[in-house]
């Protein structure tokens, strides 16, 4: 019994490695392609995993993980941004642009003062 409770974790572990990097993927996408249609340099080419926590949606547990990244407007700074995913749903991403911020909730973009 305890051989399979193992086996039961191992496999519920290597399933959640997998959806986690899935996840990251469509994150980075997501962040790319924004970056490119506000003429921004997505930098590093990646996304960082900067909280992961649980959540139910219509009583169905899933996680909402925020990722933070960065990037540049003229290629010698740097500026940060987050992007937050409950499951494969992007919820929000935000830059932290000089400007002001600017938040993205959908498909919706506004820029905060």
């Amino acid at each position: 019994m305890k051989a399979l409770l193992f086996l039961a974790f191992a496999a519920f572990l290597v399933w959640f490695w997998q959806h986690s990097l899935a996840i990251r993927e469509l994150a980075i996408r997501r962040c790319r392609r924004v970056c490119e249609e506000m003429n921004l340099q997505f930098l590093d080419q990646t996304v960082a995993l900067a909280s992961l926590m649980p959540y139910f949606n219509n009583g169905m547990p899933g996680c909402r993980r925020r990722y933070n990244f960065e990037f540049s407007i003229g290629g010698n700074d740097r500026y940060r941004g987050c992007i937050v995913l409950s499951g494969k749903t992007v919820n929000q991403l935000r830059l932290q642009h000089p400007d002001g911020d600017i938040l993205i909730d959908g498909h919706q973009q506004r820029q905060l003062h």
